[in-house]
């Protein structure tokens, strides 16, 4: 599971941070790159790696993309909410999200982070749950860990408040969390 996390900082005069570095950049739609989206690097973000926090403890925002999509393409949404005052941890799902880096490793999506082959039977529901139900359940309890470990990592910046958002079947995970 790959969290971002963006959050309150101290006005710096450092460049701000590429919008996806390194193996990140692979996100681009297949073969659609040069026709129907931007370079990456033509995409400008708010947000300064490892800037300082800014003083006193905020409220933990958990963000689910929707499906098929990682964190980062919803970095103007974490910045906002950044700037409003909310330590923002968002959720990259591993095998749902198109693409997911671990350990500097690319992980595509796959069947088993697909609502529609997703096999709920390791859950112990009852028959009448579909597959979608079943990956939201994980979805959900995703973002509960994030939230509990990001509370956990900078327990000094967070306050006792938790915020769910998502979008699409995120909103769903959010709607869960």
């Amino acid at each position: 599971l790959f969290v971002w996390l963006w959050y309150p900082a101290i006005r710096t005069s450092a460049p701000p941070a590429p919008y996806l570095p390194g193996a990140w950049s692979g996100l681009h739609l297949s073969g659609v790159a040069s026709i129907a989206e931007t370079g990456f690097d033509n995409v400008h973000s708010h947000a300064i790696a490892d800037a300082p926090f800014a003083a006193g403890r905020f409220p933990l925002g958990v963000l689910e993309p929707g499906l098929g999509f990682a964190a980062p393409q919803y970095t103007a949404i974490a910045e906002n909410l950044a700037s409003h005052g909310y330590l923002v941890a968002g959720v990259t799902p591993t095998y749902s999200a198109n693409l997911t880096v671990l350990n500097g490793q690319t992980v595509d999506r796959t069947p088993a982070g697909d609502p529609a082959v997703f096999d709920s039977s390791d859950l112990h529901a009852g028959p009448a749950q579909t597959a979608a139900e079943g990956l939201v359940a994980v979805w959900t309890a995703d973002a509960l860990f994030a939230a509990a470990q990001a509370a956990k990592l900078e327990a000094q910046h967070v306050n006792t408040k938790t915020l769910y958002v998502g979008h699409s079947f995120g909103g769903a995970a959010a709607l869960e969390a």
